[in-house]
């Protein structure tokens, strides 16, 4: 029998804004998105990829209903629960009701604004190995240079049924400050395990922005496209893009659904272009990450910036280094440069960039 079976995966998606910045007011921070798709998916795929059916999402009032449906169309055979947190009750609080009502031998949590890289199956077995109440899973930052390489928390746990009997049934309750202190003070074992690689997580502007050009690297290297996006070379594109003949590719650039870029303008990586999205003819984007809708106009430089749903960047304008949400428009905005068909080409039928 598949061990697994008896794991229930817990994702941790509720969280609060931190200040009232224009990042933080875009979307709730595990539906921003990275790699075209919200950042829980990344979660949801690795314990999906581990066998695990069984998930409960912990979420909040504000990002309920719109986890719910894309966890509904997106994941259809995973078994997935959601327990709506409004107290708030904490990490820990909230794993302990989630997990309650049908327990399971072992629970994975793991933050819903992780990229998780390592294989799920042998950081279970080594949990088991070892008679561990809690596993807290870390991985080593060597950007430290010559020295000792750091050991960084990646949000990641792993829990079996006894531990979270310490947890109270009311009030907050964390999982770092209070729960792994509460097991050691009753002679429980927690133990770590430090993992290769990375675990990148997304805290803010800056890590959210790393954390997409990581992704786009990825993306056309290692991993392989997603479903109807196709490879060519440093370029991941959808087949229903339109790139230019004259536009300039410069590194790993993914580019999304009937996004446009067109002759004349240049997008240098890691950058990612959301569906629809338009990058006009003269116009510079860098480093940056484009969600849908979003207009960067004539001769305008977009570097090292985020561009929300909607959003437009005018003619000639500048955006280094900056957020800048969208207003969805009252009717759909019309490409004014792009009747020319003829100097764009089928995504499919390019060979190279």
């Amino acid at each position: 029998m598949d061990a697994t079976r008896s794991v229930r995966g817990v994702v941790l998606a509720g969280g609060y804004p931190w200040n009232e910045s224009t990042f933080d007011a875009l979307a709730p921070r595990v539906l921003l998105q990275a790699g075209h798709q919200p950042l829980i998916a990344w979660a949801l795929s690795w314990l999906e990829e581990a066998g695990i059916r069984d998930v409960t999402i912990c979420a909040n009032p504000a990002t309920a209903e719109p986890i719910a449906g894309f966890v509904e169309d997106t994941f259809p055979s995973l078994r997935a629960t959601l327990s709506v947190d409004a107290s708030p009750r904490g990490p820990a609080g909230c794993v302990k009701d989630a997990v309650e009502p049908e327990p399971a031998r072992s629970c994975v949590v793991v933050d819903g604004a992780v990229v998780p890289t390592s294989p799920l199956r042998p950081l279970l077995d080594r949990h088991w190995e070892q008679g561990a109440a809690a596993t807290v899973v870390a991985h080593e930052d060597l950007s430290c240079g010559a020295g000792p390489a750091l050991r960084v928390p990646s949000g990641t746990y792993v829990f079996e049924a006894r531990a979270l009997r310490l947890v109270p049934d009311r009030g907050f309750f964390d999982i770092k400050e209070n729960l792994i202190p509460w097991l050691y003070s009753q002679g429980e074992a927690v133990v770590a395990q430090v993992l290769p690689g990375s675990c990148p997580r997304v805290l803010n502007s800056g890590t959210y922005l790393a954390v997409n050009h990581w992704l786009v690297e990825r993306l056309s290297g290692e991993l392989e496209a997603p479903e109807g996006y196709v490879s060519l070379g440093e370029l991941v594109a959808h087949a229903s893009a339109r790139i230019g003949l004259g536009a300039i590719l410069a590194g790993p650039v993914l580019i999304g659904p009937e996004a446009t870029v067109m002759s004349g303008a240049t997008v240098v990586g890691p950058a990612s272009i959301g569906a629809r999205s338009q990058v006009h003819s003269g116009a510079l984007v860098s480093r940056s990450v484009l969600w849908s809708n979003a207009i960067v106009r004539r001769d305008a430089l977009v570097d090292h910036s985020i561009l929300a749903d909607h959003a437009v960047v005018e003619e000639a304008g500048t955006l280094v280094g900056g957020v800048r949400a969208g207003r969805r428009p009252s009717a759909p905005e019309r490409n004014s440069e792009s009747g020319r068909v003829l100097d764009f080409f089928p995504v499919r039928a390019r060979s190279t960039v």
